[in-house]
């Protein structure tokens, strides 16, 4: 059945692959599909500000109570010792937010601590407590996963593996992880026996052919992995969060969710969500999981602490960018204060060749387990905690919202299509052209 499902695919992917080589002319049209893509990619990431933007960011930072800003302890030393003002990360992230030209995601208190302008912000001391406040990254996985990721260090290649996989007895409806770690191991395994070169697959056969094991662990949990692009609701709320009924002015439109290649749901909640290039881009590496990523991820975890303000330090949003054949996972929790702060693990490569793959799957199978207990531990948290009867106040907020107004929210389009007045997929930090905003004031 592996071997029929994969020969299947595989063939397809072949057949397409010949079919665009034979034809001069299908392949300039994709060459200039690329470019066009190429050009509205980095455009996305060049949005310019307003004076107008940035005081509704001011504004939010003023609604602040001052008394919960994060304040580091490093930064109070280094105040203490050159009489100074202990600046909270708040201020610091203000600060640099209005002296941007363009959108940033600073400017919706974001700290994406891989983001280099931070050096220039922070101290490195500061960056070190940044990095180590509170949570964790990497969480131990179970003993049972460790003991059979030992098991797997005795083989020497995919072959190796691919018959061992089929040694491992197991319930899979009493055992799901045990069944998703024996059907992960013959999948991947299986093309590098064959000596298959994966860096030729497209994008989508990259989603469900090399990296499908990751949302597969899913089966048989309360996390459903929901892809082909799903527009994400929780964006879409917090994208419309400030549309009233029409007075002076008409009412705005209602703005789209942005899309994400896979949205992660438990219950009515979305925990987390994937994005997948099928080359190594940094552009696009930029725009996912720069910008794209950290604002959707917030918008998700503003729909859950609004509602349960006390799970504000103890939920995680969770993220997987996957570009060529590395993948690596964003973390995003607010530890302290009203910052939304974004951790990365390294990026892990895909094994390349049997001789390789023990020494890879290892640690992919581990980030797929971590991942899964964490989606797993804040659904719990979430649906465990009482959500008290309270209400509603005007203006208040545990994690300030997103300070661009719904009328210049992107609707989401494919990046196929590269006209004036298609926008961007780079979340909130995307807008109409002139001419389609005036069309909706």
């Amino acid at each position: 059945m592996i071997e029929a499902e994969f020969k299947k695919k595989h063939n397809n992917n072949t057949n397409s692959n010949n079919n665009d080589e034979s034809t001069t002319n299908s392949n300039l049209s994709k060459k200039t599909s690329h470019t066009a893509t190429k050009k509205l990619n980095t455009s996305s990431l060049n949005h310019g500000i307003t004076e107008e933007e940035k005081a509704r960011v001011q504004e939010l930072f003023d609604e602040m109570d001052k008394n919960n800003l994060w304040i580091l302890e490093e930064t109070k030393r280094a105040a203490a010792n050159e009489v100074g003002e202990a600046l909270s990360v708040e201020e610091k992230i203000l600060k640099f937010a209005l002296s941007c030209n363009f959108r940033h995601p600073s400017q919706l208190f974001i700290l994406d601590l891989t983001d280099k302008h931070w050096e220039n912000v922070f101290t490195q001391k500061e960056l070190q407590e940044l990095e180590e406040t509170g949570d964790k990254v990497l969480v131990p996985v179970d003993n049972a996963i460790e003991e059979k990721l030992n098991e797997l260090n005795e083989f020497d290649t995919a072959e190796d593996v691919y018959s061992y996989s089929r040694t491992i007895d197991h319930n899979p409806k009493e055992q799901p992880w045990l069944a998703w770690f024996t059907m992960t191991l013959m999948k991947t395994a299986y093309p590098f026996i064959h000596n298959v070169n994966i860096s030729t697959y497209l994008e989508s056969d990259k989603q469900y052919l090399l990296w499908g094991f990751l949302n597969d662990i899913f089966t048989g949990s309360n996390i459903a992995a929901q892809g082909k692009e799903k527009t994400s609701k929780a964006s879409a709320t917090q994208s419309n969060n400030k549309r009233k009924l029409s007075a002076i002015d008409e009412v705005k439109r209602k703005a789209m969710g942005r899309r994400m290649d896979c949205i992660y749901i438990g219950g009515s909640k979305e925990l987390g969500c994937m994005e997948v290039g099928s080359v190594a881009d940094q552009t696009k590496e930029f725009k996912d999981s720069g910008m794209k990523m950290p604002i959707v991820m917030k918008d998700m975890l503003r729909e859950i602490v609004e509602k349960a303000p006390t799970l504000v330090r103890r939920v995680h949003m969770i993220g997987y960018m996957i570009t060529g054949e590395q993948v690596s996972m964003l973390d995003m929790d607010s530890p302290k204060g009203y910052v939304s702060r974004v951790r990365h693990t390294v990026a892990i490569d895909y094994p390349s060749c049997s001789e390789d793959y023990v020494a890879r799957i290892g640690p992919l199978i581990e980030l797929a387990s971590i991942v899964k207990t964490k989606i797993e531990t804040t659904l719990k948290i979430y649906q465990t905690t009482r959500i008290p009867l309270e209400v509603a106040k005007h203006g208040s907020f545990t994690l300030p919202p997103n300070p661009f107004s719904s009328s210049t929210s992107s609707t989401p389009t494919t990046t196929t299509t590269a006209t004036p007045e298609s926008s961007s997929e780079d979340g909130s930090l995307s807008s109409h052209s002139s001419k389609r905003s005036k069309n909706h004031q």
